[in-house]
């Protein structure tokens, strides 16, 4: 004869998986789906993919409630790449969530091509400032009309997230310029505890003074171990890039180089003078050049 185990009694699963990539699910869709999984209140991880789907203004409310069932969370992974109609609605999840503040410590967010814009990336920072106890951020925010005014805003956030060990930033295909990136590499330099950092510039307006912008700040990040830079179709002059290389050199205890340089208008003279630049600190013992 069998024993009836109490549900009270059973191991409450410590991970929350959920993945409807390119499902086409509308918001309906979307809450029938959450509206049966509330027995995972007290997992610790979260992930969350709903890429390339219909989801909109009223999708983003369904999932701040559902965030907001958990518990206790240290991971929280959020998909919601090419949803061009959530917008900056997508920020009230994290107005849900603030009771999470002192748990959670991982935060991977990929908003890439959902129309966010410029309100949208100030208010995501206003609300991310609360999260201190973050050692990983990843944000993905490609194609979103973000410009110098709403990323200055951002970087005001970062200063505010001391304990970060791992930045990952996908910025590419916005409207990006000099002073916006001179105000965010100033702030990631103050994260002092910052080890890997990858950066993706692609298709922005920093031309030559926002590179010599990166070139000038990037030494001032003294503890960094990893870099991965990603500043390919950028128009900047050749002497530029070059000095982009010699400042790796002052970074002392770098030990791992991905650089994208692809169709920088470089001719292959600069190419080879630019790889024997970066060749030269040997203490660098992984270098990848694009």
């Amino acid at each position: 004869m069998g024993v009836e185990i109490e549900q009270s009694a059973l191991p409450k699963p410590t991970n929350f998986y959920l993945n409807y990539n390119k499902q086409m699910l509308n918001d309906q869709d979307l809450e029938n789906i959450l509206q049966k999984r509330f027995e995972f209140d007290f997992a610790q991880s979260v992930q969350i993919l709903l890429q390339k789907n219909n989801i909109s203004e009223e999708g983003s409310i369904i999932i701040s409630k559902f965030l907001s069932s958990f518990k206790k969370v240290n991971s929280i992974t959020l998909n919601l790449e090419d949803n061009f109609s959530l917008g900056c609605s997508i920020n009230c999840i994290f107005d849900q969530i603030t009771y999470l503040s002192n748990t959670l410590t991982c935060l991977r967010l990929n908003f890439n091509y959902i129309n966010f814009t410029d309100n949208g990336l100030e208010n995501l920072s206003l609300a991310l400032c609360q999260y201190g106890n973050l050692r990983y951020l990843s944000l993905g925010l490609m194609a979103n009309k973000i410009s110098d005014c709403s990323l200055e805003q951002f970087s005001r956030c970062l200063t505010h997230l001391k304990s970060i060990t791992q930045l990952n930033l996908n910025l590419s295909k916005n409207q990006i310029e000099e002073r916006g990136i001179n105000r965010l590499l100033c702030s990631i330099a103050k994260i002092q505890n910052l080890k890997q950092l990858s950066l993706d510039l692609r298709q922005n307006n920093l031309k030559c003074q926002g590179v010599k912008s990166i070139a000038q700040i990037l030494p001032q990040l003294e503890n960094l171990l990893s870099l991965n830079l990603q500043i390919n179709r950028n128009r900047a002059s050749e002497s530029t890039f070059l000095t982009l290389c010699k400042s790796f050199k002052k970074m002392k205890y770098l030990k791992h180089l991905k650089i994208n340089l692809l169709l920088c208008q470089l001719n292959t003279d600069i190419q080879k003078k630019l790889k024997q630049q970066l060749m030269k600190p040997k203490r660098l013992t992984d270098l990848t050049i694009f």
